[in-house]
């Protein structure tokens, strides 16, 4: 990426905020941060930051879209927390059928190209959490 997790992670540290990572992501790893449960729940990332796993999806994201939070001098607010079930869209499924649907997965059979809005967009009521998060340094 070039960099600029570090320079998030930094400036974070620093200032103080809230960094999203998909949850594939290996930069917890790469950054020595530790690695949340799925099911979610703040866990202490490292001696000063908190960190958990959140689903996009319980926010009004069309998919589940677990995210990687990573937050240091902020309000840790009770998050919506949970696993919840595969969200295939009948659309894809009906075009592609359910086996390549499934291979897809569920952000996968929507967008890309030259639009990738609708599976990269973060639901207005998950970036208004984000923004309370921030706002609250």
């Amino acid at each position: 990426d070039g960099g600029c997790f570090a320079a998030a992670l930094a400036a974070v540290k620093k200032w103080g905020g809230v960094l999203e990572h998909p949850w594939g992501s290996h930069a917890w790893a790469h950054f020595g941060l530790n690695k949340p449960p799925r099911s979610g729940g703040w866990v202490p990332a490292d001696d000063k930051g908190f960190t958990c796993c959140i689903e996009q999806g319980r926010y009004g994201h069309y998919a589940r879209k677990p995210t990687l939070l990573l937050a240091y001098g902020v309000h840790l607010p009770e998050l919506d927390w949970g696993i919840g079930e595969p969200r295939l869209d009948p659309v894809v499924v009906a075009r592609m059928g359910l086996k390549r649907a499934k291979r897809l997965g569920e952000v996968g059979g929507k967008g890309g190209g030259k639009d990738s809005a609708p599976r990269i967009g973060t639901p207005i009521a998950f970036r208004e959490l984000l923004l309370s998060m921030a706002r609250s340094v």
